[in-house]
């Protein structure tokens, strides 16, 4: 009895713990290869974020260097410089 129990349980213990182990790590990795995936693609979503931004603050500033924003024209204003001057 003893003989099955030094050959036979021993061992099958033994293996049962280190499969658990090697499980234990094995879903660990997985969980931390899903963490490094998830912060990349938030650094990837916040660099199109500030890039967009960028973007939107050049177009402004371009806009406002080139005098492209709205312009008004009066009619008034156009009479008085087509009429010609009073002698």
């Amino acid at each position: 009895m003893f003989d099955f129990i030094s050959t036979g349980l021993v061992p099958l213990a033994s293996m049962a713990g280190i499969t658990s182990v090697v499980i234990g790590i094995w879903l660990s990795l997985q969980e931390y290869q899903f963490k490094i995936k998830t912060e990349t693609r938030l650094a990837q979503s916040e660099d199109v974020k500030s890039q967009i931004k960028l973007l939107k603050m050049f177009t402004v500033i371009m806009n406002i260097a080139y005098a492209r924003g709205n312009s008004y024209f009066l009619e008034k204003l156009a009479d008085l410089m087509v009429r010609p001057e009073k002698s």
